[in-house]
């Protein structure tokens, strides 16, 4: 039962993990922030990704991107779909 349950719902590290990087992502600049819901409302309703991985490297590249003065434009491009399926790609 218990492998039912962690299949339907994951387990309880995966549930950290995401809870920490939700937290991040809000702590972007409110540009970043925005770009990565919109990326990770586009992924979840078109490829079926369950995984938290793609959203913590995301995360990554939007916090350093930041740091180093960067627009989320010059980072994503101007088609934030194309960007997210080729992020999921990779």
């Amino acid at each position: 039962m218990n492998k039912l349950v962690n299949a339907i719902i994951g387990g309880l590290d995966e549930k950290k993990a995401y809870k920490a990087n939700e937290k991040r992502a809000k702590a972007l600049p409110g540009e970043y922030y925005t770009a990565y819901k919109a990326i990770q409302k586009y992924v979840w309703n078109t490829s079926g990704l369950i995984a938290i991985q793609p959203f913590i490297s995301l995360v990554d590249l939007f916090e350093a991107a930041a740091t180093s003065g960067k627009t989320v434009i010059e980072v994503i491009g101007k088609d934030i779909d194309a960007f997210a399926d080729e992020f999921i790609r990779d």
